[in-house]
Parts: structure tokens; C-alpha cells; sequence
């Protein structure tokens, strides 16, 4: 695996993993970013850690500013998704996270990279804090 990519492997497209991390996961929030996730058995094939990334389409009307707030919100993670792969290792497992953009102005990359740095961490601290089985 590439340090700096996002393949095809880590996007969610599943439609029962999506249903799960929406009915039964863990939330982190820090204005304008929300973070959702669950840890759940992997399925051959699946890369450890898959990301989902939404903006609202309540809060942003146009559609071409969704799809900008969400290619921010998805290069501010690519870049340093290695916060999070080199702290998360359970054989058989598998992290679904959810990124969600919950403002309504779009904004600067340089306001969501931070956010998302510490959100990260924040996971970390939190997925170290449960119990694993």
C-alpha cells in the first residue's frame, strides 16, 4: 500500500457497512467536521480502513460546492492518513470511518487540514481506549 494514495480498496461502497456505521458507531466532532466509525469483521479483499466522505446537501445547495468541500475533506485525509494506518492493526478486522462536512460556507483547505489532524488523533486515543476482541 501507497503511503499517499486513496484507491478504489479504501472508498466505503458497501451498502450494509454504511447502514452499520450510521446505526452503531462512535462519533467525533469539531466544527465544521464530524467523524463516525465502527470496527467491524473484515471480508476477504478489504483494505483495513475504509473512508466514506458526504457534505450535506441541507446545508450546501449547489452541487459542485458538495463535490469541492468533499474533495478537501478527502485530500486532507490522504495526506495524512498515516496518522491513523500506522496505530490501527487487529488481524480480521476492519475500521469504517465516516467524514462528514457539517458547516454551511465552503471552506479553505488550510481551515480543514488541521481539523482533520486532530480528529485523527482524537480516533486514536479513543480506538486505544476500547476494548478489542
Amino acid at each position: 500500500m501507497k503511503i499517499f494514495s486513496f484507491g478504489k480498496k479504501e472508498h466505503l461502497k458497501k451498502r450494509d457497512s454504511i447502514q452499520s456505521l450510521f446505526t452503531k458507531s462512535h462519533s467525533l466532532f469539531l466544527f465544521p467536521i464530524k467523524i463516525q466509525w465502527v470496527i467491524t469483521e473484515a471480508e476477504n479483499n478489504e483494505a483495513p480502513i475504509q473512508i466514506l466522505v458526504t457534505a450535506s446537501k441541507r446545508r450546501i445547495k449547489k452541487a459542485y460546492q458538495r463535490n469541492k468541500i468533499k474533495r478537501l475533506l478527502r485530500e486532507s485525509y490522504r495526506k495524512n492518513k498515516y496518522i491513523i494506518h500506522d496505530s490501527f492493526c487487529i488481524p480480521n478486522k476492519h475500521l469504517i470511518i465516516a467524514i462528514s462536512y457539517i458547516g454551511e460556507n465552503i471552506p479553505q483547505y488550510n481551515e480543514i487540514e488541521p481539523k482533520i489532524i486532530i480528529l485523527l488523533q482524537r480516533l486514536i486515543k479513543k480506538y486505544n481506549n476500547i476494548d478489542h476482541k
